[in-house]
């Protein structure tokens, strides 16, 4: 998600929009957009917390480019180079390999592939088809593995059964 903001809204600027952002903690990418050319007000916008500063008249084109650039500089490096960890749980996805405490753990690619999906969205369950695995394999993971994706109907079953 990113944030365009016109410098000449009326009533609230958009550069006391993006102070008041960033003031909240809220760091979504934003560019300006305006009819002010002066470099003053481009410093002024990018240092109040805009991450970029396009003039009018502007091609539309040229402003949904600089969009997808920004929203790709957020997202940090593409997936498949990161290694990602929870816990004891460590996840590289380039060598897809997984470990919990440093012992390598034994997947399926339906497994790894689930598990990889569930780390990449950290704090947020995943319902049905998101959780259904995509492919026949079998073979399963050696020792307890702890359920992270439960259906609303199992969730509270396995929660009564604690009870």
């Amino acid at each position: 998600m990113a944030c365009i903001l016109d410098i000449a809204l009326p009533g609230l600027d958009g550069t006391e929009i993006c102070r008041r952002m960033r003031a909240d903690g809220d760091w979504t990418p934003v560019i300006f957009l305006t009819a002010r050319d002066d470099e003053v007000d481009r410093i002024l916008g990018l240092e109040l917390g805009g991450d970029d500063y396009v003039t009018k008249p502007f091609s539309p084109r040229e402003l949904v480019t600089r969009v997808k650039a920004l929203l790709r500089r957020a997202a940090g490096p593409p997936e498949i180079d990161r290694v990602r960890t929870l816990g004891p749980l460590t996840l590289d996805q380039s060598r897809r390999t997984a470990a919990v405490h440093h012992q390598p753990l034994t997947l399926t690619a339906t497994e790894f592939d689930l598990l990889a999906h569930l780390l990449g969205r950290p704090g947020r369950g995943s319902r049905g088809r998101s959780c259904s695995p995509r492919s026949g394999a079998t073979r399963r993971t050696p020792g307890p593995v702890p359920s992270m994706c439960m259906s609303p109907r199992s969730a509270r079953n396995s929660a009564t059964r604690r009870a």
